[in-house]
């Protein structure tokens, strides 16, 4: 007990002589928080890093030692890392196709597009797949397009022929989790077209300020594909415009390998 007394006295006076850069720990504190719910296994109780907020702000209030009030302190922070963490799932959530479904029609509006030379990718949202219910079709989804058709442009309404399934998980522990990245996108299935793209003949485009944000980066991306030659042109459009389907799967792999992918 003694010696809980003595490191507790000397962690109060090491904080004590910190107080000054305290705040430069308040990014720590609320990243740990973050890492901790990406950490667990499942979705924890909706409330959980709200609850614990509030009872470490109460804590504060309450407690007069100063040792306590900042380890309530920095619990807080965590927990507002961690409250941030489920507010931000709760608002991307969204369907997940379970199974690979298809060849079905499937309809939506452009939002992204990338071309490279195993075709064209492009990204539907306000989607509708036929034979699906509502309530379970993915809010955007990405098809690879091979057949080549009238040029796909974000905004535009589009429909095709496509295979779709889930985003798949990391390939070994540990490893890039695509699944995690696309539902954070939104992206609830991925697959590829067996048909041609049907663009709406109108000429109407619609969507909002995402898909004009689109259309300015895919045509910032197609003049430096058209200014550059390959693979010149791709890793540019890459590092300018986020674009990188483009990039050979060779010049990819170097990249990788330099560690530079990122």
């Amino acid at each position: 007990m003694h010696a809980f007394c003595v490191l507790g006295s000397r962690l109060g006076r090491s904080l004590a002589g910190e107080r000054d850069r305290w705040i430069l720990w308040s990014p720590v504190a609320v990243l740990s928080g973050i890492l901790v719910y990406f950490w667990l296994p499942a979705e924890p109780w909706p409330w959980l890093g709200l609850g614990v907020l509030v009872a470490a702000a109460v804590a504060c209030l309450v407690v007069k030692a100063g040792v306590l009030r900042v380890l309530f302190l920095a619990i807080g922070l965590a927990a507002s890392g961690f409250a941030l963490s489920q507010l931000s799932t709760y608002l991307v959530a969204a369907p997940v196709l379970l199974d690979e479904i298809g060849p079905r029609p499937v309809s939506g509006v452009i939002e992204s597009v990338e071309t490279g030379k195993s075709g064209t990718r492009i990204v539907l949202s306000s989607v509708t797949i036929a034979g699906l219910d509502p309530s379970e079709t993915p809010g955007r989804v990405r098809i690879v397009v091979r057949t080549h058709g009238d040029r796909p442009v974000p905004g535009l309404s589009a429909s095709i022929l496509a295979v779709l399934k889930p985003p798949s998980p990391p390939t070994w522990p540990g490893g890039f989790d695509f699944a995690r990245r696309s539902f954070f996108q939104g992206i609830g299935g991925i697959g590829y077209a067996v048909g041609p793209l049907q663009l709406d003949d109108t000429g109407n485009s619609t969507g909002g300020w995402r898909t004009w944000v689109e259309g300015v980066r895919q045509g910032a991306t197609d003049r430096i594909l058209a200014a550059l030659d390959p693979p010149t042109g791709a890793v540019a459009a890459a590092l300018l415009t986020g674009q990188r389907y483009a990039v050979p799967e060779e010049t990819y792999e170097s990249i990788r390998r330099a560690g530079l992918a990122h």
